[in-house]
């Protein structure tokens, strides 16, 4: 009877502790991530219709673009004080904003210079559509995740 009821409290730890669920504030692991790169360039190909040329000219500046664009977010995102840091005089945060200014006029520019890019290697047709295709994408990648989180 003990080893019974030892057994039965241990199921019901065990599934108890896996139907929390992920911590809501984890960060999504490597191969999560190599998942959704992977869902991403299967989406993007397929809407976009490139073809095995177009693909190995595409992705190489996607990446390289990509990477670019998360860098230049973080340093506009570690600029800002959302904290309550008095500490700084007003040309101190006068300065800052300017700081964020260039960040974000840098951030324009690399967009240009990428549709530009993107359009000669694919086509303009193609270029304009892919900052759609990312929102697409991004929504139904939230609306996918949102569906796994009710369950």
């Amino acid at each position: 009877m003990k080893y019974i009821l030892i057994t039965l409290l241990s199921i019901i730890a065990y599934t108890t502790s896996f139907a929390q669920g992920p911590h809501p504030d984890k960060r999504p692991s490597k191969a999560e991530h190599a998942k959704i790169e992977q869902l991403k360039r299967t989406y993007f190909s397929k809407e976009l219709r490139l073809s095995k040329e177009d693909s190995i000219a595409f992705w190489p500046i996607y990446d390289d673009y990509s990477k670019q664009l998360k860098a230049l977010h973080h340093s506009i995102k570690s600029k800002y004080r959302c904290k309550e840091d008095n500490t700084l005089t007003e040309t101190e945060y006068k300065k800052l904003i300017q700081e964020i200014i260039v960040l974000e006029k840098k951030e324009v520019n690399l967009k240009a210079e990428f549709m530009l890019k993107i359009g000669e290697t694919i086509g303009y047709e193609k270029a304009l559509k892919l900052p759609c295709l990312e929102h697409e994408f991004r929504k139904k990648l939230l609306a996918e995740l949102k569906t796994r989180k009710k369950y």
